[in-house]
C-alpha cells in the first residue's frame, strides 16, 4: 500500500529530484554530527533518540503516516515525493518524541521525570555505597599490645597498665565493663556498663599517649593465685554499629597473693 502511494506522489512530481533513500542519508548524516558533539541537554538527547529510532525503523513511519491520512483517495504527498505526515513542519510548540508530536510542557514534563529518576538513582546508590561501608567497618579501634598487673592481696587495689594502639580518626563511643575471675573460677563483678565518649578517649589517649590505666579493687574474698581481669567492649563508630556494634574482650592476668 505505501509503496503504491510513494509511486503514485512521485509521479505528480516528476521534477523532485529526492528519493527516500536520500532522505535516509541527510536523517543519517544529521545524526551522526549530533553525535559528534556533546548533548547540551536532556531535550537534544530525546531529539536524537527520536531521529535514530525514525532513520532505523522507517517502514514502521510510513505506515503511520498512511495511516494519519496520506492514502491513495487523498495522495497527501509532499514536493520530495513523500507523504506529507513525514515532511510536515513541526509547530514552534511541539517537538518530535519517539516519532511523535508532543508539546513543550509534555517535553518538560519528561526531562524532568528522568532527572528526578537519575537523582533518584545516584542518591540511593550512593546510600547503599556508603551502608555497605558501614556494614563491614568491623575493626575495633584498640589493640592491647602489652601489659602489666602487679600482685595484689585479697581486698586490695592494683593499677593495671596496658600498651595500646587507638585509632582516634574513626571517633567512636564505647560502653565497657568489668569483672574478675578468680583461681577457683568464681566470677566477682567490679564495674557494670560504663560510656565513655570519643572525646573523652581522646583526652586520655591525650595524657598517657598509648596507655591503658585503670585501677582495679580485688575482692576481699578473691581465691589466691592467678585469676584474670575481663573488660569487655562495645564500640559504636557509624549510625550501623547503633544496631550492631564492634565487639571485643581485653583479658588480663593478675596474681592474688596469700594473705
Amino acid at each position: 500500500m505505501w509503496m503504491k502511494n510513494l509511486k503514485l506522489c512521485r509521479t505528480a512530481h516528476s521534477h523532485s529530484m529526492y528519493l527516500p533513500s536520500a532522505m535516509h542519508y541527510k536523517h543519517m548524516t544529521h545524526s551522526r554530527r549530533q553525535s559528534e558533539r556533546p548533548f547540551e541537554s536532556f531535550s537534544d538527547f530525546w531529539m536524537f533518540c527520536a531521529r535514530w529510532w525514525q532513520t532505523k525503523d522507517s517502514k514502521k513511519r510510513l505506515r503511520r503516516a498512511l495511516a494519519n491520512g496520506a492514502t491513495p483517495a487523498n495522495r497527501g504527498c509532499s514536493p520530495l515525493g513523500l507523504p506529507q505526515a513525514l515532511s510536515r513542519p513541526l509547530s514552534p510548540q511541539s517537538k518530535v518524541s519517539g516519532g511523535k508530536r508532543v508539546s513543550k510542557a509534555t517535553q518538560w514534563v519528561r526531562d524532568m521525570t528522568s532527572v528526578l529518576f537519575l537523582i533518584c538513582c545516584l542518591t540511593w546508590g550512593g546510600l547503599g555505597i556508603v551502608g555497605i561501608a558501614w556494614m563491614i567497618d568491623s575493626e575495633p579501634p584498640i589493640k592491647m599490645l602489652d601489659y602489666t598487673v602487679p600482685p595484689v592481696y585479697p581486698g586490695g587495689t592494683t593499677v593495671a597498665v596496658a600498651d595500646v594502639e587507638r585509632n582516634l580518626s574513626r571517633k567512636c563511643d564505647a560502653v565497657y565493663s568489668r569483672r574478675f575471675v578468680d583461681s577457683r573460677g568464681a566470677i566477682f563483678p567490679l564495674e557494670s556498663d560504663t560510656s565513655m565518649g570519643a572525646s573523652a578517649i581522646k583526652s586520655m589517649d591525650t595524657r598517657h599517649p598509648g596507655k591503658l590505666i585503670f585501677a582495679t579493687e580485688i575482692p576481699a574474698s578473691a581465691a589466691p593465685g592467678k585469676g584474670l581481669l575481663i573488660t569487655p567492649l562495645r564500640y559504636t563508630c557509624n549510625p550501623w554499629h547503633s544496631f550492631r556494634p564492634i565487639t571485643m574482650i581485653l583479658e588480663m592476668q593478675a596474681e592474688v597473693l596469700q594473705p
